[in-house]
């Protein structure tokens, strides 16, 4: 039981924090509403802030404090796990010296992946996920004025003083960059990074800063594929500690923290889809001191005016809460287009008083990117990307895609170009691709002077070339036939290259034809020194998504490579041979480049379909060779071809002039 002088002590303290907050914004009200238990917290960080000398930092407590019931976080119960798994990482990363920082990095990163996998693997451990906890009623006072009072040192900075209290709110003062669990990193990284002041020549120009920091962090930060398995954004701290992100969300998102921390103004800008792509992406941009916008990805790239890549729609990313949401479900997006490439407005002459959106093809589904302004005579979709795309209109009814126009492309001043299909005018196509190729020609080419050969020993001391290849491979499995020969050992060599870093084959084999067909030899494999067994196994897996590189000249200390085979110039070739178990007769021999996987099979399932308000198949066929063929299909059709065996990465296309032309 209380004491009298406590509960007049509380009393008192109860009446003071309620009269603190009769003046407050409608939203903060709101927000002490909603934030049930947790509003003595909340009412504790306005009561810090009423002095007058405090006038600018009650303020920046409102805006936060407004808009925290719309961010959440996972509360993690093994987070200690998690912890030590971050703390691991950080001693754990090799010592690598061949003299370019890029490839040490990305040998670094390959190791964090298998230590990763083996941690989680071993500890039983994966979604970075628990209960969904509020902002607004779960974080502390001492969390907020933390915050607050260190943004407020990092405003303070030479180049962070012209910024107007609204930029500051908005792109140094956020506490949060995801949904990552409260970190307090901002103290943390002020102290760790504001000798950059002594140590910048213009102390008063941000570009500067920013060049500086992410010369600072350039080839340091290592890329952990594995990470993905968390499936959460991961806090600041942890990334800093280990020095490592799973992706573009963990890079901008650390980027983000440490350059707000010492007071540059910075945000996340996010491309919903490319356009052209299975995929979306995130960077960074600065708010320069012109109060320009310049894109850039921390660690990486320096700020640039323009994109070197272009996006249908480029969107910040904000901690307030947008009201004019142009994305579904997405509240704190931004349109942000025109500061970064040059735009255009899509004018479609359709009377819906619907919300209408438009659509691009994202991953395997229609995916909205930005939503229309009604006019007299239609609807407008504003600041668009100039790069060529396919788009369509659609409104969401009940949960489902109902289109209000076909696709099209927009010409140069933003009139649609419609794809109607037309079922009176057919043509037959065959097919060998379902997804664009990527780097196929450099892929293919850096097999170019590789060598078969035959040999009298083991170790090939006397070798006799068989097969040459002297023109660029297709970009899939080649299977070549050769003179026949008798040998029992054989052997691919590569080609003796002048770059610093090539592609390598995904699969090598070798074949013996007959009257009931061509057939694999088997034996054992074996290979050059420069060859792991890793790699060996690499390129006789029968994975054609497994590859191997090489890489020529590295001055390493021993450190595991993965899939990168290393080479001196003045080394002996590399090769991979195969020994069978006797003399054999050698009909082909067999090569496949670095590969995507996304040309066609024999015995898969393949089903081709149009768009005509709705995607109509033209029927499911079993691919019988490396192609397949398809008759009927309405000419100027939007078209998508579908492998139902294995693989996800499939786009949509037309057919012009006898090409695939992919969007």
């Amino acid at each position: 039981m209380k004491s009298i002088p406590e509960i007049i002590l509380f009393g008192l303290i109860a009446f003071l924090l309620n009269s603190c907050t009769q003046n407050v914004p409608s939203g903060v009200k709101n927000t002490l509403k909603f934030s049930g238990e947790n509003r003595f917290e909340l009412e504790k960080v306005i009561e810090h802030y009423q002095t007058k000398e405090d006038s600018l930092k009650l303020k920046a407590a409102y805006f936060l404090i407004e808009n925290m019931p719309y961010h959440f976080y996972f509360a993690i119960e093994d987070h200690n796990r998690y912890d030590e798994l971050f703390d691991s990482i950080s001693v754990c990363r090799i010592s690598v010296k061949s003299g370019d920082e890029c490839f040490d990095n990305e040998l670094r990163g390959k190791a964090i992946d298998r230590y990763v996998n083996q941690f989680l693997n071993e500890n039983r451990l994966g979604r970075y996920r628990g209960q969904i906890c509020s902002d607004a009623q779960t974080i502390d006072s001492e969390f907020l004025i933390e915050n607050i009072d260190y943004a407020f040192k990092a405003w303070e900075f030479p180049w962070a003083r012209q910024y107007s209290l609204d930029e500051f709110c908005r792109y140094i003062l956020p506490y949060r960059y995801g949904n990552e669990a409260p970190d307090r990193w901002r103290k943390k990284f002020y102290n760790q990074f504001k000798w950059v002041v002594d140590s910048i020549k213009n102390p008063k120009d941000v570009l500067e800063v920013t060049s500086y920091m992410n010369k600072l962090f350039r080839n340091k930060v290592s890329h952990s594929h594995a990470l993905s398995r968390l499936e959460n954004n991961i806090k600041p701290s942890q990334l800093a500690k280990g020095m490592v992100v799973e992706g573009c969300e963990g890079q901008t998102g650390m980027g983000e923290c440490i350059l707000r921390s010492i007071g540059v103004p910075v945000s996340i800008i996010t491309f919903p889809w490319w356009g052209n792509r299975n995929v979306g992406h995130n960077m960074n941009a600065l708010l320069d001191s012109s109060k320009q916008w310049q894109y850039f990805a921390f660690d990486d790239w320096d700020p640039s005016h323009k994109l070197r890549d272009f996006a249908p729609k480029i969107y910040f990313k904000q901690f307030a809460r947008v009201l004019d949401q142009s994305i579904v479900n997405q509240q704190f997006m931004e349109d942000g287009s025109r500061n970064f490439q040059n735009v255009k407005n899509i004018n479609i002459n359709v009377i819906d008083k619907r919300i209408v959106y438009l659509y691009v093809f994202g991953d395997r589904s229609w995916s909205p990117i930005d939503k229309a302004k009604n006019n007299c005579s239609g609807i407008v979709f504003e600041n668009v990307g100039t790069n060529d795309y396919m788009y369509m209109a659609a409104v969401l009814q009940d949960e489902h895609l109902e289109p209000v126009t076909y696709p099209f492309r927009a010409d140069s001043i933003g009139n649609p170009i419609y794809y109607i299909p037309d079922s009176l005018s057919t043509i037959s196509f065959t097919f060998d691709r379902k997804y664009p190729p990527k780097d196929r020609e450099a892929r293919c080419d850096a097999l170019i002077d590789g060598q078969f050969q035959t040999g009298d020993k083991f170790n090939f001391s006397k070798s006799r070339t068989i097969y040459s290849i002297k023109d660029r491979l297709k970009y899939q499995e080649n299977i070549l036939k050769i003179k026949s020969v008798q040998s029992k050992y054989i052997r691919y060599v590569f080609p003796e290259g002048v770059a610093s870093c090539w592609d390598g084959p995904a699969e090598v084999a070798f074949y013996h034809a007959d009257s009931t067909g061509i057939k694999k030899l088997t034996g054992r494999y074996f290979g050059s020194s420069q060859l792991s067994s890793e790699q060996i196994k690499i390129m006789t897996d029968g994975d054609i998504l497994t590859y191997v590189e090489w890489k020529t000249n590295p001055k390493l200390q021993d450190a595991p490579t993965g899939n990168i085979i290393m080479k001196e110039y003045a080394e002996n070739p590399i090769w991979i041979g195969l020994e069978l178990d006797s003399i054999t007769e050698i009909t082909h021999v067999g090569i496949c480049p670095r590969n995507d996987k996304n040309g066609i099979y024999p015995g898969m399932y393949y089903e081709l379909f149009y768009w005509d308000n709705q995607w109509k198949s033209l029927g499911k066929k079993i691919a019988m060779t490396d192609m397949i063929t398809y008759d009927h299909i309405p000419s100027n059709a939007l078209l998508w071809l579908r492998n139902f065996s294995e693989g996800k990465e499939e786009r949509i296309f037309t057919i012009k002039d006898g090409k695939q032309i992919w969007w």
